[in-house]
């Protein structure tokens, strides 16, 4: 055991002098810094121009306030009127809504059935999109509870009170105390195994809150150890190719690999699970340790297979930057092309992002993990029979 410690910490001490490997290992932590900062910027997918007609009405400065306050991935910029058509002529921006003056009347009335001249709010865009409908749908969520609390104001002082003075008060009081608590559509994410909690998990969902710029840090990370892995391995062949093996038999460089490999996951792995730390803000739980920890190993066996397939280290080092980019676009990293999109299971990294939501997932991640090292111990096998 001392003896192969020994070996562990010399394969290890020299990978450290690649300053290659040094320089992942540094971009890590940088890459977290730097997506936490640039998330506290304001940043959007749209940008929406707000305007008000009327800079004197309540109601409408109300909405805006609340649009602006509002945590989204639609940036809102409140400017006048003329500056928003110049803005959205230019291309600066995506749309303009207009709240018109008299907005208030205006609402009521196109809800009534009326036929307003013109209507509550204007929308100024060069073109319709999908994107610039969904934002519509959040601009009728801001709207729809103000009107409906004028209707009720409308319905109490002409058919309950019939003109008896009511303050806006004693109004809001009544409306509140009546008010529909919840939406109308709840969405809940819940794994199998938690069936039995639902409403529990449900109420955590809706309370938590994080960044969408942040949300694919940990699928960022999990694919920056395989492509360490993939570094390292290519430093392998590199020293292969080189001879530096050449005393050990053929059949006991398999070991070896594993011997180099684990050593610079095992570095890489720390630093991912600070990182990791740091950006949840919190413990993570025992749970999750544990899927990390089989991750490694399955990383090991995935270079090992790439190494095969590859062959030579030039051809891994033109395959690296093809696997990294397919990780990143077949994996639920940014988008998630759902279970039925069989080619991603080709990454580790889909396992684990799966594990995390329901860990019958674990199982066909160990699967995955068996399968292809006996895939591996087979081709060795052959390879080392028709070599000798």
């Amino acid at each position: 055991m001392r003896k192969f410690l020994l070996w562990q910490y010399m394969l290890n001490k020299r990978l450290l002098h690649k300053k290659e490997f040094l320089i992942l290992l540094f971009l890590i932590p940088l890459l977290i810094v730097g997506m936490t900062l640039i998330s506290k910027e304001d940043s959007g997918v749209i940008t929406v121009l707000l305007c008000m007609e009327d800079t004197e009405e309540a109601l409408v400065g109300e909405i805006i306030n609340k649009m602006l306050e509002e945590d989204s991935i639609i940036q809102y910029k409140q400017v006048d009127k003329k500056q928003a058509y110049t803005e959205v002529k230019a291309g600066k921006a995506d749309c303009a809504w207009i709240f018109r003056k008299d907005f208030q009347n205006k609402l009521i009335g196109t809800f009534a059935g009326g036929e307003e001249e013109d209507k509550p709010i204007l929308v100024v865009e060069q073109e319709d999109n999908v994107a610039l409908q969904l934002a519509r749908t959040k601009l009728y969520g801001h709207i729809f509870p103000k009107l409906t609390f004028l209707l009720c104001e409308n319905y109490l002082e002409t058919e309950v009170l019939e003109g008896q003075p009511i303050s806006v008060q004693e109004l809001q009081e009544h409306y509140e105390a009546n008010m529909v608590e919840g939406g109308l559509v709840q969405t809940v994410y819940v794994s199998p195994d938690e069936l039995s909690g639902l409403s529990e998990i449900a109420t955590k969902s809706e309370q938590e809150k994080f960044s969408y710029l942040v949300a694919p840090i940990r699928g960022i990370l999990i694919i920056l150890i395989i492509v360490a892995g993939l570094v390292v391995t290519m430093y392998f062949l590199q020293d292969e190719e080189r001879g530096m093996f050449a005393w050990m038999p053929l059949h006991k460089r398999r070991g070896l690999f594993y011997s180099y490999i684990l050593g610079g996951i095992m570095d890489t792995a720390i630093v991912v699970w600070v990182c990791l730390l740091i950006s949840e803000g919190k413990f993570l739980p025992l749970r999750e340790l544990v899927v990390f920890l089989l991750y490694l190993p399955l990383t090991a066996v995935f270079c090992e297979f790439v190494k095969n397939v590859c062959g030579r280290k030039e051809h891994l080092a033109k395959t690296i930057p093809l696997i990294s980019v397919s990780m990143l676009g077949l994996c639920p990293v940014f988008l998630d092309l759902g279970r039925g999109f069989a080619f991603q299971y080709l990454f580790p990294p889909t396992y684990y992002l799966r594990v995390g939501n329901d860990m019958g997932q674990l199982w066909i991640m160990l699967g995955y993990m068996i399968i292809l090292f006996l895939v591996e111990t087979i081709y060795c096998k052959l390879k080392y029979f028709e070599i000798k």
